[in-house]
């Protein structure tokens, strides 16, 4: 364990939100 897995969880974290964000902005309109 280090900072390598908690990056990762971080990093997918923010992609996550990202995606959510990027849905919510564009209105989940086109799947």
């Amino acid at each position: 364990a280090g900072m390598s897995d908690i990056d990762v969880s971080r990093n997918t974290g923010i992609k996550r939100t990202t995606f959510i964000r990027y849905r919510v902005k564009y209105g989940i309109k086109r799947k």
